[in-house]
């Protein structure tokens, strides 16, 4: 082999002479140097011994130049010895033979010192050339064999791991299986350990093990204390290679009859949380096992472990879910079946009382009777929130789609909050922005149950100040009409902390906040549910003592019509002066912004005081034609500053002044009344009622209209104009039927009463009354009647 610090050169030439000049100058230059005198020698020199390079005479006696060149360039193992043919000067033929026998380069006899050694040294670079571009070779073809074993390698884990929802044994069989290809291997098994590790439990062997398999009775436990070399790993507690199985080995057991026949082994322990859960082991790889193997088929198994154990926990857990969905759905079933008995005993606590207060009492008796009623609806709202809560987590809440009117809704919004408010003389506004569609379909209870709620939180939480609902449309498209709702005030505010887990089922602010303020913790989780099936979303901002603002949005529908707007201004209006006097600047914003529309000059003042100083101030012709005057405020009220500007300012044009207030209090009529104003405005304000007041004050013609007051104008004699109708009451429970009947009795209706299946003979005798009004007014007229508590098949 090449020594590449001293290269080693085999001299083959019949002529001692020549041999020994030859090497005299080769060892001058370092060389070390062989001598064979002719061809045999030569051969049987290379049979033991691989020179770097042979310089070969042509004519030699027994086996000439020619023929041993044949012979070494013939043996793969010699061939990329290069050879130097030696030659007569005048032998052109040999030189041209010598070079077809496979020399690599020729010398003339006699040559120089310095051409014989540029000769040998060419030769040897191009040869050691050679030899690193073959190593070279045989390394690259290695590192793409080995670089495409380990992309395998990858895929494999990486399949491996998208087996998450696969059946136990096709992944378990899956790692097998491709253990022993990426070890190499002929056969694998993997046994499953015992908790107190002392029993093996054979899975299965690899399909190419089963095929040389001939055992006939296959065990597949095995004690750990019986095992040879393949138990070794779990003793040991890490990876065993065993390359040479056959040597002896104290630890052989031998193996049974029909047994494969093992030549070399190695076996992993996998070890989980300090417990060794499995072995797997491989064997009888061609080359010998190395720690690559031993960490490919770690990552195998452990891979398989860890999506054995999480489909063990996830089927764990599905059980605990399906168990405890169980046990919730059965709780929120029995909750939802329940409504109707426990709305009943309220209807009758809440009717009857009513029915009571209606009727001739001392004073005591309608205190007492007062609190029952007021204590009944507190306790009827937490049961509507529970079984609200409890429909929603059962599914059984479902939402309706019909057109309605969004003036409906606020008024109604109005009735439920106006008395609230004014006992905590709380300012109460509407914020309903230009361009907000009024006709929709959608569900009008529920939009009005998620702002009752928010409004009346609004209205809990806040001692003084106001409380702003508003709403504006942000998006149309083929989905719908998507309207952010907001419910504004000036109250206790929240933190961060609170903040997170506001609409959270049975959470509060605070663990205060029932015993200062009542409640359940429901009303803005069941508000987070229904603006959710509106397919919209909740959120807050609020800061701690200034207050909070909850906005919502909500998707509906475009209307049938219903409550859709159609304004024709009258000319008159247009170009008018008209003062805002409002201590509460929100109050002044909403109304200048409404006013505005209506393309008339707008002007505020904070104060009574400041009212009359712009009123002095003015010229004459730029006088107001229009007021709006807030009652309640610092310094002077509404009614004293109207006193003032109609009588005591000499005005020589009096301008018409509407008195706006928020507090709708008898007393208060009764001022305005004397005080003989051009109009009265109860907050919070409608902008059509605002419309409609403002052109009467004015004397001018109202040319607006809208479906909703043509609706209203039917409604107001239509109780006048079926007095005295027949009306069938279906009701099974006694107190109900009493409570039903007084009512509608009151009402001025005649009551027969069915229960059940009577109503199909009731029917028959023509007892139903019968005229041509939508349902939904029935409803409205029940709900009127009876009160929200009362359950009705109308």
């Amino acid at each position: 082999m090449i020594d590449n610090s001293k290269p080693e050169v085999l001299v083959v030439d019949d002529s001692l002479t020549i041999r020994m000049e030859i090497a005299r100058l080769l060892e001058h230059h370092g060389f070390m140097v062989d001598l064979v005198e002719n061809g045999r020698k030569c051969m049987e020199y290379l049979a033991q011994k691989k020179p770097d390079i042979i310089l070969l005479d042509n004519i030699m006696p027994e086996l000439n130049g020619i023929e041993t060149c044949r012979m070494i360039k013939s043996d793969n193992r010699l061939k990329i010895i290069p050879v130097i043919f030696l030659t007569s000067e005048n032998e052109i033929e040999a030189k041209v033979a010598g070079l077809a026998a496979g020399a690599e380069d020729y010398l003339t006899k006699p040559f120089e010192e310095a051409e014989l050694m540029a000769r040998i040294q060419s030769q040897l670079r191009t040869s050691n050339l050679l030899l690193q571009l073959k190593k070279e070779i045989k390394e690259r073809k290695y590192t793409q064999k080995a670089l495409l074993h380990n992309k395998k390698n990858l895929e494999s884990l990486y399949h491996l791991s998208r087996m998450i929802n696969d059946p136990v044994d096709k992944i378990k069989n899956y790692v097998l299986e491709e253990g022993v290809r990426m070890t190499g291997s002929k056969i694998g098994y993997i046994c499953f350990m015992n908790k107190k590790e002392t029993i093996l439990t054979l899975y299965a062997w690899s399909k190419t093990a089963m095929k040389e398999c001939k055992i006939l009775e296959k065990p597949t436990q095995f004690m750990v204390k019986d095992t040879g070399l393949w138990g070794e790993a779990i003793r040991k507690r890490k990876a065993v290679i065993t390359n040479n199985y056959n040597a002896s080995n104290l630890l052989k057991k031998g193996t049974p009859k029909g047994h494969v026949r093992i030549v070399r082994h190695a076996n992993i322990p996998l070890i989980d949380n300090g417990k060794i859960v499995l072995v797997a082991g491989v064997g009888n790889k061609k080359e010998k096992y190395i720690q690559s193997d031993i960490e490919n088929l770690t990552l195998l198994m452990d891979g398989m472990w860890k999506i054995l154990q999480r489909q063990k926990a996830e089927k764990k857990l599905k059980l605990a879910k399906e168990k405890a969905e169980s046990a919730s759905h059965a709780k929120s079933d029995f909750l939802a079946n329940m409504s109707h008995e426990i709305r009943t005993p309220m209807n009758a606590i809440i009717g009857l009382s009513y029915l009571t207060l209606l009727t001739k009492l001392s004073g005591k008796q309608e205190e007492y009777l007062n609190k029952i009623q007021g204590s009944a609806q507190s306790l009827l709202g937490i049961i509507n929130d529970i079984l609200d809560f409890s429909k929603i987590e059962a599914g059984k809440l479902i939402l309706e789609s019909v057109d309605f009117d969004l003036g409906n809704v606020f008024d109604k919004l109005t009735d439920l909050l106006m008395f609230k408010t004014n006992k905590k003389e709380l300012e109460f506004l509407f914020d309903i922005k230009p361009g907000t569609p009024f006709s929709l379909k959608g569900d009008p209870l529920r939009l009005s149950q998620v702002l009752v709620n928010l409004a009346n939180n609004a209205v809990k939480f806040t001692k003084t100040g106001e409380i702003i609902v508003s709403v504006e449309q942000i998006k149309e498209d083929e989905s719908g009409i998507t309207l952010q709702f907001s419910v504004k005030d000036t109250g206790i505010g929240l933190t961060g902390d609170q903040k997170d887990n506001l609409f959270t089922a049975f959470s509060q602010a605070d663990t205060s906040t029932t015993r200062k303020f009542g409640g359940t913790g429901l009303g803005l989780s069941i508000c987070k549910r229904l603006v959710e099936m509106m397919k919209g979303e909740i959120w807050v901002k609020s800061r701690p003592g200034i207050g909070s603002t909850f906005f919502f949005t909500s998707v509906f529908s475009p209307g049938g019509g219903m409550g859709k707007k159609t304004y024709k201004l009258p000319g008159g209006l247009k170009g008018m002066r008209i003062l805002i006097v409002d201590n509460s600047i929100a109050s002044q914003k909403i109304l200048k912004s409404h006013l505005e529309s209506y393309q008339v000059e707008v002007i505020t003042a904070d104060s009574g005081e400041q009212a009359i100083e712009k009123i002095e101030l003015l010229e004459p012709a730029r006088s107001f034609d229009l007021i709006l005057m807030d009652w309640k405020m610092p310094g002077i009220d509404g009614i004293q500053a109207s006193e003032i500007i109609r009588h005591h300012l000499g005005l020589k044009k009096v301008p018409k002044i509407i008195l706006v207030t928020a507090y709708g209090l008898e007393h208060v009529i009764e001022q305005v009344k004397k005080a003989n104003f051009d109009g009265f405005l109860l907050k919070p304000i409608n902008p059509s009622v605002l419309l409609n007041s403002i052109l009467q004050a004015l004397d001018l013609q109202s040319d607006v209209q809208t479906d909703v007051d043509v609706i209203k104008n039917f409604e107001t004699g239509l109780v006048d104009s079926i007095a005295g109708a027949r009306i069938l009451l279906v009701e099974d429970n006694e107190i109900n039927q009493q409570l039903a009947v007084e009512l509608l009795e009151y009402a001025g209706f005649n009551v027969v009463i069915a229960q059940n299946g009577q109503l199909l003979n009731k029917c028959r005798e023509g007892t139903i009354l019968k005229i041509g009004l939508p349902s939904s007014f029935l409803s409205d007229l029940a709900i009127a009647v009876f009160g929200s508590c009362f359950q009705y098949d109308l």
